[in-house]
């Protein structure tokens, strides 16, 4: 990875403070590696006021939410996959893990606006 400035080129055009991917990459969990990922790129209110896919809501109450910028969630998906490298594990493990990249954002997403939600009241 690129480093210029006290920052780390992780993909295309996004740069992160050298410290910040620092704590990211020493996570030992693969939750913690995403969503802190996924924070650290698109910071919590823009999270907030998206969804992983733009599909609409299966409850047809909320009004579809604007996908998550697809060159940027493929970065956090390139990163993951490079951390599971990284850690180890079996080829066919690490092919089950990656694919959770999305389910693990968009958790991340929910956590955000339930704690959205209790700040409010």
């Amino acid at each position: 990875m690129e480093k210029k400035d006290g920052k780390i080129h992780i993909g295309t055009d996004i740069w992160l403070r050298e410290e910040v991917w620092r704590k990211i990459d020493s996570t030992t969990k693969d939750s913690l590696f995403v969503k802190e990922l996924a924070v650290a790129i698109w910071g919590t209110a823009e999270l907030m006021g998206r969804s992983v896919s733009g599909k609409d809501c299966p409850s047809k109450t909320t009004e579809a939410k604007p996908p998550l910028t697809p060159c940027k969630l493929g970065t956090v998906k390139e990163c993951f996959r490079g951390w599971l490298i990284k850690q180890n594990m079996e080829k066919t493990e690490r092919e089950k893990r990656e694919k959770l990249s999305g389910y693990l954002i968009s958790q991340k997403i929910q956590d955000l606006l339930k704690k959205g939600k209790k700040q409010l009241k």
